[in-house]
């Protein structure tokens, strides 16, 4: 039989304050940190931190909505419409969301969604960059989809991008 006079009088100390940081409020940081390298492969522990970033308010950061949407849209998980839907509940994407998405459907073999993305992205009034056209124009390439492209290339003259 087993008392408490058995046990060691002194606990050794440990910094309770980072111990675990997934009880406590996280930062935008450490969702950001956790979605770049631990969600990658495991969609288990990606829907883990989307919950975290729900139940915290960051889901509200574009960086961090992206960030989320990227993960979805890994080829590896085979998600890409879950990753469509996550998209719909970003407000106000920007133009990185745009840029991830658009990426996410090229790279899971879905070019028509990618245009069709870009064509949310101009009603949206998001201003396309020079990280849009590339993956825009493989994506009409990839379709073939000329006229979509030629439209594309005539947004990139227009845009001076």
């Amino acid at each position: 039989m087993s008392t408490t006079t058995n046990l060691p009088y002194h606990l050794p100390s440990k910094d309770f304050s980072t111990e675990n940081k997934l009880t406590s409020q996280p930062s935008q940081k450490t969702i950001l940190d956790l979605l770049n390298t631990r969600c990658s492969t495991s969609l288990h522990y990606l829907k883990q931190v989307h919950a975290m970033a729900l139940r915290t308010g960051h889901f509200q950061d574009h960086y961090v909505s992206g960030t989320l949407v990227k993960c979805y849209a890994n080829p590896h998980f085979s998600n890409l419409d879950f990753a469509l839907r996550v998209f719909e509940y970003v407000p106000n994407p920007n133009v990185f969301v745009f840029n991830i998405i658009i990426k996410g459907c090229l790279e899971n073999n879905e070019p028509c969604k990618a245009i069709w993305c870009y064509y949310k992205m101009t009603v949206a009034h998001a201003r396309p960059n020079k990280f849009t056209y590339p993956t825009l124009l493989k994506a009409c390439t990839v379709a073939e989809a000329a006229e979509e492209g030629s439209q594309a290339h005539a947004h990139v003259i227009k845009q001076g991008t």
